[in-house]
């Protein structure tokens, strides 16, 4: 039997019962992402369904817990290389009992939070030209000038030099993006 979730999607039966073991922490929400879904309770993304396998939010603090459990981490192929995720499966007495899953999904819970509040990593930059070359590059006068000056008429540059368009509704400069689609007749 599948049941709906609020957004009226048919859920698979794997799935609810996933959501009725983590229950125990709040309300869950389910949404349908990468072919299987994400799992969430009061808003924080704790855990992936697929399949018939539910992997939990890990980090370094709780990593040890589930390989020591036998648990597993997923992984999935892109860009022609496997790819590792922070989730890791469920232990089966889990996903049997959810006195036993309290603990898990609370652990999940803690991780998720700890990732919301730590700080992003920045971005490798290429290698094709060292970070002087590319320093050097963005000095040039030429560089400075275009990055001050707005790309078309109706846009404003932004700090960074990137520009953004920009349309006047009554008399006030907002993003093009939030007037768009609001001609007369249109909502």
């Amino acid at each position: 039997m599948a049941t709906r979730s609020p957004s009226s999607q048919v859920l698979p039966d794997y799935i609810v019962h996933c959501v009725e073991l983590l229950g125990s922490l709040g309300p869950v929400r389910v949404r349908r992402m990468f072919g299987g879904h994400g799992l969430y309770v009061d808003e924080v993304f704790l855990a992936l369904g697929f399949g018939d396998q539910l992997f939990l939010k890990a980090d370094d603090l709780t990593m040890a817990r589930y390989q020591a459990a036998g648990c597993h981490p997923f992984a999935y192929e892109g860009a022609g290389r496997t790819v590792t995720t922070s989730y890791w499966s469920a232990p089966d007495e889990a996903m049997e009992s959810p006195a036993v899953m309290r603990d898990w999904a609370r652990l999940a819970l803690e991780a998720a939070l700890r990732a919301r509040t730590a700080p992003k990593r920045a971005k490798p930059r290429p290698s094709s030209a060292s970070p002087a070359v590319a320093r050097k590059a963005s000095a040039t006068p030429a560089a400075k000038k275009a990055a001050k000056a707005p790309a078309k008429a109706g846009q404003k540059a932004a700090p960074g030099g990137k520009s953004t368009a920009r349309e006047t509704v009554a008399g006030v400069a907002v993003p093009a993006r939030s007037v768009r689609g609001r001609e007369k007749g249109s909502r």
